[in-house]
Order: C-alpha cells, then sequence, then structure tokens
C-alpha cells in the first residue's frame, strides 16, 4: 500500500504527521443530492495531505485519520471494517481511495 499527498506528490504511507480526511460539510451535500436525485453520483472525496499541506483545524471540520493508522494492509482492512459501521461512508470515494493505493 502506498498513500501520497494529494498536493506534492509526498509518500505519506505510516507517516504520524500526514492524515487521510473527508469534510462533514462535503458529506452532507452528497446526502442531500441523493435524497433529491436518487441515483446521483455527487460523493464526497477523501483527501491525504502531509504535514506541510494540510489544512489547519480551522479550514478543516472533518473526519480524519492519522496515516500511521494506514500503515499496512492489515490497518487499512480494520480502518475500512470501522469505517463500514458509518452511514456515510458509501457517499464517499473510500473505495477509489484504497484502490489507489494499493495498484
Amino acid at each position: 500500500m502506498k498513500f501520497v499527498c494529494g498536493e506534492c506528490g509526498t509518500d505519506v504511507t505510516g507517516r504520524k504527521d500526514a492524515i487521510i480526511h473527508v469534510h462533514h460539510h462535503d458529506i452532507s451535500v452528497a446526502r442531500s443530492m441523493r435524497q433529491v436525485q436518487p441515483g446521483a453520483s455527487d460523493i464526497a472525496e477523501w483527501k491525504i495531505h502531509c504535514a506541510n499541506c494540510a489544512p489547519d483545524g480551522d479550514e478543516c471540520f472533518c473526519y480524519w485519520i492519522s496515516m500511521d493508522r494506514m500503515a499496512t494492509a492489515e490497518d487499512v482492512l480494520a480502518r475500512t471494517t470501522h469505517l463500514m459501521k458509518k452511514d456515510w461512508l458509501k457517499l464517499t470515494n473510500w473505495h477509489e481511495v484504497i484502490e489507489d493505493a494499493s495498484t
């Protein structure tokens, strides 16, 4: 598994100073779109950032995971299992992020 910062391309796999996150607002928008237009394709996008590129706390009202909790395939499986309990996971591109990291 390899995760890279979406801004600068730095490898952030297993790094404690990097995060993957999805904005709560984006989840709400995706949920609203699906209620108004069933089958709408709007999704909330997970973003990966190194410490230098990460938004500060005021900019990131989000669900975030430290990349040191995503260091191995086993870690990713455990995190995915946890996230599957969230009703909003299907409104995100989590599957694409994992697919990209595994290629």
